[in-house]
């Protein structure tokens, strides 16, 4: 807005502000062309200082933008090289045991990240609904009542509960190829380690997983009429073990990859150069606008400078 009312006011009829200096008063320019050359300088000085304080005004919000972006970017670009340094060796493990053939010794499946948070997505929600139907059975409730709720959150519970099973589950199997290729190696490199394990851990987590899979069939199946509805409660008794076999095949414990910029350092970015392309698209017009301005004066000191020799009033030729 402020450089539109600039360039309006700019529009002036070329010869306008020679007439004002020619017009002005005794002062110390009457009958001195150089006075009123020298003051039209200090009007186009004082216009030029003016348009270097609107440039900041305008820049100055967008510059803070983009420095706000920077910091955040530099911020996060400084925790992934630190993530990165922190997990350089385990990088480096699963690169040596790659190299020995650990995974042609292992069942594993290799899925995308963004597969794999959907198939969690969606065996949670099924764990959900299962334990919350169970529940609401046991409880004598509906759906959607506390009760119900109260039995889907217990099936998130167990869902977790049988990943970490799933996860101990599969460290130990890796753990003891490990071993293997260790024994069939001839010369094996002194810088591989053995995942570490803990029995205890997959002890528990497995025995309350398969206890509350088991109790929650025998609820269900307590209120089962029909062959049908058995077969049903069968199936329905299946979805936490199905979750817990898709995360054994589908985590790697030796898997680790250095972390690359994501979809928000990516969006950052694009900010960062879509305020830096608008910052510089709004200096080059306050610069064609202080161009335009300077022109100006060129032209109306020239008309001056006819104006004065046509009415006999000298000034210096420099």
């Amino acid at each position: 807005m402020r450089l539109k009312l600039w360039r309006f006011r700019h529009r002036s009829r070329q010869g306008k502000i020679a007439r004002k200096l020619l017009r002005l008063g005794d002062l110390d320019v009457t009958g001195d062309g150089d006075g009123r050359l020298k003051i039209g300088q200090r009007w186009l000085q004082n216009e030029v200082r003016l348009i270097g304080v609107l440039k900041a005004a305008i820049t100055e919000r967008l510059r803070g933008r983009i420095a706000g972006l920077e910091r955040r970017i530099e911020i996060r670009d400084d925790r992934r090289r630190g993530k990165n340094e922190q997990r350089a060796d385990r990088i480096e493990q699963g690169r040596l045991w790659r190299k020995l053939g650990l995974y042609e010794k292992t069942l594993h499946i290799d899925l995308p990240r963004p597969t794999r948070a959907a198939l969690y997505i969606f065996l949670s929600g099924l764990d959900f609904y299962v334990f919350a139907q169970a529940w609401a059975i046991g409880t004598d409730s509906r759906t959607g009542e506390v009760n119900w709720w109260i039995g889907g959150l217990l099936g998130l519970v167990v869902f977790g509960a049988g990943f970490l099973a799933a996860v101990q589950l599969k460290r130990v199997v890796m753990a003891r190829r490990q071993r293997e290729l260790l024994a069939e190696a001839r010369n094996p490199d002194p810088k591989l380690i053995l995942l570490a394990e803990n029995p205890l851990f997959l002890g528990i987590a497995g025995v309350f997983f398969l206890g509350m899979v088991v109790l929650g069939f025998l609820v269900r199946i307590t209120n089962v009429s029909t062959e049908v509805n058995l077969f049903m409660v069968a199936m329905a008794a299946l979805v936490p073990l199905l979750a817990a076999v898709t995360e054994l095949f589908l985590y790697d414990p030796m898997q680790r990859e250095e972390l690359r910029p994501n979809l928000l350092d990516r969006i950052l970015a694009h900010r960062r150069a879509r305020l830096a392309r608008k910052l510089e698209l709004r200096e080059e017009k306050i610069e064609q606008l202080e161009q335009a301005v300077r022109e100006k004066y060129a032209g109306e000191m020239e008309i001056l400078r006819v104006e004065l020799g046509d009415r006999g009033i000298g000034y210096g030729q420099s």
